[in-house]
């Protein structure tokens, strides 16, 4: 989920949604940790880890995934590129 805020003190709105917006896709399973951040171009860009083929030790392994986010008013939206 997430929060709107009119400002740092609020108030805040909660903006949560039915389904996670950070979620399992093709090769990439139990992604995990996102943090949102503007990149150097000033795009907004999530980058999160997940398990990249299979789940569990070596030779399973986790794989950082950088993606570009954007906020609709439909909440937030991970866009195609990785």
């Amino acid at each position: 989920g997430y929060a709107q805020c009119a400002g740092p003190l609020g108030p805040c709105l909660d903006r949560s949604q039915a389904a996670p917006w950070v979620a399992s896709e093709q090769r990439f399973v139990g992604p995990s940790g996102p943090h949102v951040f503007r990149d150097a171009d000033g795009a907004l860009r999530v980058a999160y880890h997940a398990w990249d083929g299979c789940v569990g030790p070596p030779p399973c392994n986790r794989a950082t995934i950088l993606r570009r986010l954007a906020f609709t008013e439909a909440g937030p939206r991970i866009l195609g590129d990785r």
